[in-house]
């Protein structure tokens, strides 16, 4: 999955442009549906906030950061969780310090993903990206995600 519907949140697969369930128009290659990303993130219920999270993150690119940078402070723990997962799978170092805050929290779900989202960006510092910041990434690069 590398895009989800804002109207109805089907999973979408990434050559789609009509979902399948509601008949939206879907232009998942559009820099319009990154900004409608941007806005779901502030603007939807926790699950959806959450299931953003996780299609910025395998869609890797770094224009995210800073709007999952701010998922990590959001109220619901299913939102934070999928918000370090994210930035790890993208392993931009920008986002390191906002992840080392996020072991000191007192949800043990948050610790855990911000340990596995720092082994991310210390491997993906062992291992250099043949990706471009600005390609996504395809699902099994970044399958760990979820």
């Amino acid at each position: 999955m590398l895009a989800v519907c804002i109207n109805c949140w089907h999973e979408l697969e990434s050559e789609s442009e009509r979902c399948p369930r509601c008949g939206a128009i879907v232009d998942s290659e559009s820099h319009s549906y990154e900004r409608l990303l941007f806005w779901a993130l502030k603007n939807s219920q926790p699950e959806h906030r959450a299931e953003v999270c996780r299609v910025l993150g395998l869609r890797g690119h770094k224009e995210a950061v800073v709007h999952l940078i701010e998922a990590v402070n959001d109220h619901a723990t299913v939102v934070r969780v999928a918000a370090l997962g994210a930035l790890g799978a993208i392993a931009d170092e920008s986002a390191r310090p906002v992840i080392e805050k996020a072991l000191g929290t007192e949800s043990l779900e948050v610790q855990n993903a911000a340990r596995r989202a720092l082994k991310q960006i210390e491997a993906s510092r062992k291992q250099p990206s043949s990706i471009p910041s600005t390609e996504p990434r395809t699902p099994e690069a970044a399958h760990h995600v979820r």
